[in-house]
């Protein structure tokens, strides 16, 4: 059910722990001033939970609007730590239920992380991103392949004399209010990441997801808690998100200083080369003296 606002829509979304409320925002703006908007007035950018949520949040026919859906900016930060939540199964679309992992040592051993054009999991000749092996997996068997034992590892492994795309990938989209909701429903085609500069996500009537650029001027929808502006439920998840938006900062600032200290010994480790390189040339024109 709804009802109208001077400023938007209402819509409520009913669970077991609150009630959610999507508020249809009738304004254009950027992703990011969206997101502000909403944290001063509501809770944050709306975060769908599940299928059933969809029905819930009603744009008007012909219009797209900003949803909390963006990728994560400090994503590769969290493969240079092995940050083991975000990568998951094409099957489930969930982490390794027993924590499995068998990382090749210079990525976060043994498993490498590729992109490109590889020999997908079975063992024939056709190469493919690993998207299109995603699909021919689900057109034809039931997804690309999971590994969750050392056991299956090495079944898996036998025979294979090059490279093989498996089930694994990394989720780098993220909830503005930091939801752990694994909800996605892409439109067809999505995402795309045209000239790589579609970082945020808008839905549209139909409740399918499409990334656009985050500068681009859309409507948004915003949710709260019960009770509107100011709930104490509002104010203590607030301060949770806060919390969580912190510590994010403190690692990607962390994995700045990791990838600082990393280009200065790089750029040592060259000084070093090209000393070596003068002192050998020294020493030639010496032998040839």
């Amino acid at each position: 059910m709804f009802s109208s606002l001077g400023h938007g829509t209402i819509f409520f979304t009913f669970s077991h722990e609150l009630i959610e409320e999507y508020y249809f925002i009738n304004q254009s703006k950027s992703w990011s001033e969206a997101q502000q908007y909403c944290r001063e007035h509501f809770t944050d950018l709306a975060t769908i939970e599940r299928e059933e949520d969809l029905s819930r949040v009603h744009i008007p026919a012909g219009q797209v609007a900003w949803i909390g859906l963006h990728d994560d900016p400090a994503a590769w930060f969290q493969v240079m730590t092995n940050a083991s939540n975000s990568w998951r199964w094409s099957v489930t679309g969930a982490t390794s239920p027993g924590g499995f992992q068998n990382w090749k040592t210079v990525n976060p051993d043994k498993w490498a992380v590729q992109s490109g054009v590889k020999q997908f999991f079975l063992l024939n000749d056709i190469s493919r991103t690993w998207l299109g092996c995603q699909s021919v997996c689900r057109q034809n068997y039931t997804d690309m392949a999971q590994i969750e034992s050392a056991e299956e590892n090495q079944a898996a492994g036998a025979g294979l004399l090059y490279n093989t795309w498996i089930g694994l990938y990394r989720n780098i989209w993220l909830w503005s209010d930091l939801s752990n909701s694994s909800f996605r429903n892409w439109k067809l085609g999505s995402p795309k990441n045209e000239n790589n500069n579609e970082h945020c996500v808008h839905m549209n009537e139909d409740g399918q997801m499409q990334d656009d650029t985050c500068s681009e001027p859309q409507k948004f929808i915003c949710h709260g808690g019960q009770g509107g502006r100011g709930a104490g439920q509002r104010g203590r998840r607030r301060s949770k998100r806060e919390e969580q938006v912190k510590e994010r900062e403190e690692q990607v600032k962390e994995g700045e200083e990791k990838v600082k200290e990393g280009e200065e010994q790089v750029k040592e480790r060259e000084e070093q080369v090209k000393e070596g390189e003068e002192q050998v040339k020294e020493r030639e024109e010496q032998h040839t003296l």
